[in-house]
């Protein structure tokens, strides 16, 4: 039967310090694993680690919510700078999936380097939509991201995060 971890067997068995996001182990945990050594590692190509602790796999930015709290996060945790493996508590924030979804990074098949702004073939115009849904046609790009950013700034607040493509 799995029991569910709570903040004190989490502090019994990991440090979190809040100020450079890192897990270390107060315990030896196995002839490889000692007290002191990083807990957690890489989870997935996009930068995620995962802590295991009794067999279970946690999400670490997860472990840091209970760790720091003494509560699981009720919806996800996102990560402020866009950094999946910053897990500084300074970095880490509540979010609905839709403000999650919204401080992602640019896709990488984004032909015009701004999220939300795309042109149809043939068209002198720029498509802005925020969420699926139509914001505006613009003339030009400078007016295009001028509607973007007003739009998801009205629709994420402190979520929304200028991004362009590199």
């Amino acid at each position: 039967m799995k029991t569910e971890l709570t903040q004190e067997k989490l502090k019994e068995l990991i440090h979190y310090d809040p100020k450079t996001g890192v897990f270390t182990w107060l315990q030896n945990r196995s002839d490889k694993v000692k007290e002191g050594h990083p807990a957690g590692c890489k989870a997935s190509s996009r930068g995620y680690k995962r802590i295991c602790i009794d067999y279970q796999n946690y999400q670490a930015h997860r472990v840091a919510f209970l760790y720091m709290t003494g509560k699981w996060p009720t919806n996800m945790v996102d990560h402020i700078d866009g950094n999946p493996s910053n897990n500084k508590w300074s970095n880490l924030r509540q979010a609905d999936a839709r403000q999650n979804a919204q401080n992602k990074a640019m896709q990488r098949n984004n032909k015009s380097g701004h999220i939300g702004i795309w042109q149809p073939n043939g068209r002198n115009q720029w498509v802005v939509q925020v969420c699926g849904k139509h914001i505006a046609s613009c003339p030009t790009m400078e007016e295009a991201k001028a509607a973007y950013h007003k739009a998801a700034t009205d629709q994420f607040g402190e979520f929304y995060r200028q991004k362009e493509a590199v």
